[in-house]
């Protein structure tokens, strides 16, 4: 009964799903066709005033060969009038001989513009214009390349398979990141109330190389790695500690964030740190100088982070963060602007009960944790539920991070100090 339980709710969400998506399609096609009318419109426009432009300029050209060949034929009709009119002319005795020099002279000049009008004219090239369109049988073609067309398939959640299990000294884990050496790096607690935590250097086989035990009442909070190898550790004193690759601490900044601060690195090797009590994602160069601070409330006047819980980002260098309070996830570009509020208002709401950790994979998909649920959610960058990616049957028991490394795989920490590796593969199937 359990199983047709889910399966039916799954089906309710499939539905609601398949009602989001024809609504949000119907508008894409709407604006998509109003834009192409609209750029149909402005090509026609375009056209028609380059037609009228260059036949204006042709027909002016025109104009000034027929008024320049005019004038030359007028120049040459007076001169020859002329001369026929004086050798009319009566000039006394002395007359053939003087005719004879005004023919001679009238010949020559008459000859004279002759040759001249010869060397002006040139054959006048038939001016010629046609409007280029794509043969009959291709306009569909382009036009659905214009328009686009509709890709029908079954959405497959992702492709994963168990693949390593193993416990580790911590009965509470809070996070883990895996080094440029394909290593990782734990740090935790050994229960949760006790009063120290500790940061542990794994081999990729698992066998423990390093572990260090933190001063009493300081407790890590997240660990990630840094693009030049090295190890960057929050804690609850407000702390951010480089470690090298030996364990060995580099450097510690104090004073970073205030509350809960978790952790994420961005494409250009910056640090995103949350702070619960400032209701905002710092934003810090690798050096520990602070950049901005996200989003940027001063506008608007109000926190939209009221409790800023995990943080990740993607390839587009968003800044993806979970809020414990209102129980949403929340996508902002990196300049702090609001892109997606995700988790309220829609068919997951009620699933979603406690939102933990949260990681992107390569196609910009959100895996996140839901502990008391027992279940890792995948999420589409445009805030589509996709499915429940991990669940008890995959061996999930109240998880508390999630991990991906750069060849695929998923690490998942539970309570009880048990690292789940995954063999993972998003994607979306087509038929």
């Amino acid at each position: 009964m359990s199983l047709y339980d889910d399966e039916a709710e799954q089906i309710d969400n499939f539905c609601e799903h398949l009602h989001m998506t024809k609504t949000q399609m119907k508008t894409d096609i709407q604006n998509r066709a109003d834009h192409l009318c609209s750029v149909i419109q402005m090509r026609k426009q375009t056209l028609l005033d380059e037609l009228e432009n260059v036949c204006s300029a042709n027909v002016q050209y025109y104009e000034k060969t027929r008024q320049r060949a005019k004038k030359q034929h007028k120049i040459i009709g007076d001169s020859l009038d002329f001369a026929k009119r004086a050798t009319t002319c009566d000039f006394g005795g002395a007359g053939d001989v003087q005719l004879l020099d005004i023919y001679s002279e009238m010949t020559a000049r008459l000859l004279h513009l002759i040759h001249q009008a010869e060397s002006d004219l040139h054959a006048v090239e038939m001016f010629n214009i046609r409007l280029d369109v794509p043969e009959k049988r291709k306009e569909e073609s382009h036009l659905e390349k214009l328009f686009g067309s509709l890709v029908q398939g079954n959405i497959s959640c992702a492709d994963v398979e168990r693949v390593a299990s193993f416990n580790i000294d911590l009965t509470w884990p809070v996070s883990l990141t895996i080094t440029k050496s394909q290593d990782f790096v734990v740090v935790g607690k050994m229960g949760a109330f006790e009063a120290s935590g500790r940061i542990m250097f794994y081999s990729h086989h698992g066998r423990l190389l390093h572990c260090h035990e933190l001063e009493s009442n300081r407790l890590p909070y997240d660990v990630v790695c840094l693009h030049d190898g090295s190890i960057l550790m929050s804690d609850n004193w407000g702390q951010l500690s480089t470690y090298a690759a030996d364990g060995s601490v580099v450097c510690t900044w104090q004073d970073m964030f205030k509350g809960i601060g978790r952790l994420a690195v961005t494409n250009k090797n910056e640090i995103l740190v949350t702070s619960s009590e400032q209701h905002s994602v710092l934003k810090y160069t690798n050096e520990g100088d602070l950049l901005a601070s996200l989003p940027d409330n001063t506008s608007s006047g109000d926190n939209i982070l009221q409790e800023p819980h995990y943080v990740a980002t993607n390839d587009n260098d968003d800044v993806i963060v979970s809020d414990f309070k209102q129980n949403c996830i929340f996508i902002f570009d990196s300049a702090g602007t609001l892109l997606l509020r995700y988790g309220q208002d829609n068919a997951i709401q009620s699933q979603l009960k406690c939102l933990f950790a949260l990681c992107c994979d390569p196609f910009n998909n959100m895996l996140v944790a839901d502990f008391p649920n027992d279940q890792i959610y995948l999420v589409s960058p445009s805030g589509q539920f996709l499915g429940c990616l991990l669940t008890k049957k995959n061996g999930i028991s109240c998880p508390n991070f999630v991990t991906l490394d750069h060849a695929g795989r998923l690490f998942v920490g539970q309570y009880g100090g048990e690292i789940l590796v995954f063999r993972y593969l998003s994607c979306l199937k087509h038929a």
